[in-house]
């Protein structure tokens, strides 16, 4: 039996041989367990809205989900405390929601390490200052350097360390660090995306942070883990570019449909509806290269770069029919002369 779901594939070679797959990609995302696999096939059928109906289906689906919430708490090692385990998309999602959740202010401080994904970065640059620790030559940091940070002013909001590095995998003596930023009285978040499938987490950080598509879950899910206090009455914190692209998108070319109508000439019409889908399309597009972890702190940015995307769509929905028409009627012209 394979280890995991596609073990077995091969992939064409640049010399036209077929070979069998080896992925080296697993920091970023891991394949699936068949056990993984096998039971989400088993509980497709079954997949219904949670928490939100009253049919069979969804009751079922909603204890599953509840019964992730709990394993979720478990594997982090909080079971018999007041910690809650929050169900995101991702990591970045996940930080992004404590970054909002923590009401933190623009001269606020975060200390953070060069050795972070960007999902422990961005989102406290939105937010707050970073205060970074750096590497030695041996591209790793001790617990001095890390005291060090914490120990400047403006004294820090929160200390958010990787667990793991995703890049060499070397892992930093969380525990030591843990320590020394709680007798300064500065919480903790690990971002634990590369350490859990591994091995446990620590028990005394204050906030942890994973995915499931690093842990060998198909369509993985992400997961905060954190006091009760904070996270329970967390208002939602993000907002996808794509919904704005959209809203934007339907009203304002709904409000101008009538003027599209009688600007444009009759026989365009079958290519306003091609110009319009390729254009929508291509607004998606955009949408959801950016979409990832935005927060509604960063909404207005993402607002005005929508309506930018609209109006070069209404220009180019407008103009090339106009262009073409023109350029037919022109052709007839020439063909009557």
């Amino acid at each position: 039996m394979n280890e995991l779901v596609g073990d077995d594939l091969t992939a064409p070679c640049v010399d036209g041989v077929e070979r069998r797959y080896l992925s080296l990609d697993a920091a970023a995302s891991t394949g699936a367990l068949p056990a993984v696999a096998a039971r989400v096939q088993e509980f497709l059928p079954w997949y219904s809205s949670i928490h939100r109906g009253a049919g069979w289906k969804s009751q079922l689906a909603t204890g599953a989900y509840e019964d992730a919430r709990s394993a979720f708490a478990a594997h982090a090692g909080r079971e018999g405390t007041d910690d809650i385990a929050i169900i995101c998309r991702n990591t970045t999602e996940a930080i992004n929601h404590l970054a909002y959740r923590l009401a933190l202010r623009p001269d606020d401080v975060v200390v953070t390490t060069v050795v972070e994904h960007h999902a422990n970065l961005l989102p406290w640059g939105r937010h707050a200052q970073r205060r970074y620790v750096e590497c030695d030559t041996t591209g790793t940091f001790e617990v001095d350097a890390v005291t060090s940070a914490l120990d400047r002013d403006p004294r820090p909001r929160l200390l958010a360390i990787t667990g793991a590095s995703n890049v060499t995998g070397w892992v930093p003596p969380l525990d030591e660090i843990i320590i020394a930023a709680h007798d300064r009285g500065v919480p903790v978040l690990v971002d634990a995306a590369q350490v859990a499938p591994h091995r446990p987490l620590p028990p005394d950080a204050d906030y942890l942070a994973w995915s499931g598509h690093k842990m060998y879950a198909p369509f993985g899910a992400g997961v905060l883990v954190g006091p009760r206090a904070v996270l329970e009455d967390m208002e939602i914190a993000s907002v996808t570019s794509f919904l704005w692209v959209v809203v934007i998108f339907t009203v304002l070319q709904s409000l101008f449909a009538p003027f599209l109508a009688k600007v444009t000439a009759r026989n365009a019409s079958a290519l306003l509806g091609a110009v319009g889908l390729l254009s929508t399309f291509l607004a998606l597009l955009i949408a959801a290269t950016v979409s990832d972890g935005l927060t509604i702190s960063g909404a207005s940015t993402w607002l005005y770069a929508s309506l930018i995307v609209w109006l070069v769509t209404m220009l180019a929905t407008l103009l090339i029919p106009l262009i073409l028409v023109k350029m037919g009627v022109q052709a007839a012209r020439d063909r009557r002369d």
